[in-house]
């Protein structure tokens, strides 16, 4: 199987596996270490740095946290844990954005448009229609810029006010013709240096078309990197593929990187209901540079996150649009010390606000006791943060598993399809508050299968399910 999955795929089994070995093998009385190839930098916590809030008696796993119209929690999955050796365990945090918007965001965005030569046709003829669309649901003080791409990157319009450069980028919409090569690291960077331009009290985006393959010849991160430092700085990257010939598996890194989203189209006709969401999105924006900093015991390792970029113990969300709700999982290794003792846990969320001031709030601290009753851990599990777990993990699998029969292997296909449902209704079982998302993720699947049972392998569904189970990696689509 492993011949068949590329490396992001095969991160989804070790996913599986940590998993398991979670709620199962590493809580036994052995001490010992794990690891497994996660998504993120592996990174080891720092000393913790907060100040000490009041001891307490009761030792406490999820804390929340809310102030002016941004929300969330942190939670741990195990109020308990074994002592005497390294035990996984993991952090779960979600933070969201009240409904209603203040006021509409002043907002910047860049059109990034293939004109590869496999553009020709149809294609170019349907961006062309999106990108003025677009142009026309621009407000007049929003500021836009034009980049196409194919063996080189060109800015056709520098970032300016809608009411002065519509006139201009329409025409040079009109005038994209399709020709040449596929240099998306190129595109990004040119599209990047244009938003950087915009004002720090502007929602700042880009957006990406394409239907083919970098052939920049740039290292294969090269574009990912540069869309996480910008994210670092408030710029939204988000990315479309269109038909079966591009990579998914970049496409979906690169939005990753960027906080945004990503979506695969059969052909071009829907393109412009993906601006459009763009433009709603950037529009509703309340806050940007959102970030939760981990405060972890001496010695905790960070070896995966899910939903965030990670810098040591800095997770950086991107920006949150009203309405919009983002999730990230945590695998973290805890030296576990003697019993009795207990590990503490802080965190601390900072954010822009839609005026663009500075917000940070520390949450309560979070403890786990250190006990030497395998009993006492399993009756302290959060079954809530294992759903998430559950949740994620399956996406990962099914992602997986649609890659698998792309390439014709229907029987991996169905077996990691039919071990995430399985594993999805048994987290519903435990935890009853989260069991209506979890089954109907289970629900989607036994749709899936349904394909891998009947239909003839091919990309275009395989990228539909990769794109949609990219969604709930980070937002909790189900």
């Amino acid at each position: 199987m492993a011949a068949l999955l590329d490396p992001q795929g095969r991160r989804g089994v070790a996913l599986g596996v940590v998993l398991l070995s979670v709620t199962g093998l590493l809580l036994a009385r052995s001490g010992g270490s794990s690891s497994g190839p996660l998504v993120g930098a592996r990174a080891t916590a720092p000393t913790s740095r907060f100040a000490e809030p009041p001891p307490s008696d009761a030792a406490s796993t999820r804390a929340t946290f809310a102030r002016d119209g941004v929300s969330g929690h942190v939670a741990l999955s195990h109020g308990k844990l074994l002592a005497d050796g390294t035990r996984s365990m993991f952090v779960e945090l979600r933070v969201r954005a009240d409904e209603r918007a203040k006021a509409r965001a002043p907002l910047a965005l860049v059109l990034v448009i293939d004109t590869s030569g496999s553009m020709e046709g149809a294609k170019i003829v349907d961006a062309r229609r999106a990108a003025r669309q677009a142009l026309d649901e621009m407000e007049a003080d929003d500021l836009v810029s034009v980049v196409r791409f194919s063996s080189d990157a060109e800015v056709l319009v520098p970032l300016g006010r809608v009411a002065e450069v519509r006139d201009r980028a329409r025409a040079a919409v009109a005038g994209l013709r399709a020709s040449g090569n596929t240099n998306i690291s190129r595109a990004v960077e040119a599209a990047t240096r244009e938003v950087a331009k915009a004002g720090p009290d502007r929602s700042t985006r880009v957006a990406l078309v394409t239907d083919g393959r970098d052939t920049s010849g740039a290292p294969r991160g090269t574009a990912a990197d540069v869309a996480r430092r910008e994210a670092s700085r408030g710029v939204t990257v988000s990315t479309l593929g269109i038909g079966t010939d591009y990579d998914d598996a970049y496409l979906s890194d690169l939005a990753s990187a960027g906080h945004g989203n990503y979506e695969f189209m059969r052909d071009a006709s829907a393109l412009g209901r993906f601006l459009s969401r763009e433009l709603r999105e950037a529009a509703r924006t309340t806050a940007t540079r959102v970030a939760i900093e981990l405060d972890l015991p001496d010695g905790a390792r960070i070896h995966g996150v899910w939903g965030a970029t990670v810098d040591g113990s800095r997770l950086s969300l991107g920006a949150l649009f009203a309405g919009d709700e983002r999730r990230v999982v945590v695998p973290i290794d805890v030296p576990a010390g003697s019993a009795g003792s207990r590990l503490r846990f802080g965190a601390r969320a900072s954010w822009l606000d839609s005026d663009g001031h500075a917000i940070e709030l520390r949450t309560e601290r979070l403890e786990v006791v250190v006990t030497d009753d395998q009993r006492d851990v399993d009756e302290a599990r959060d079954a809530r943060v294992h759903a998430a777990v559950t949740s994620v993990t399956a996406s990962r699998r099914e992602a997986e598993a649609a890659a698998a029969f792309e390439k014709g292997d229907r029987a991996t296909a169905l077996s990691l399809n039919e071990q995430s449902r399985r594993e999805l209704e048994h987290a519903a079982t435990a935890a009853p508050s989260e069991a209506g998302s979890l089954r109907a993720q289970a629900r989607a699947y036994e749709g899936d299968s349904s394909t891998y049972r009947t239909a003839k392998p091919a990309a275009a569904p395989a990228r539909a399910i990769g794109a949609r189970e990219h969604s709930n990696l980070s937002r909790a689509a189900y």
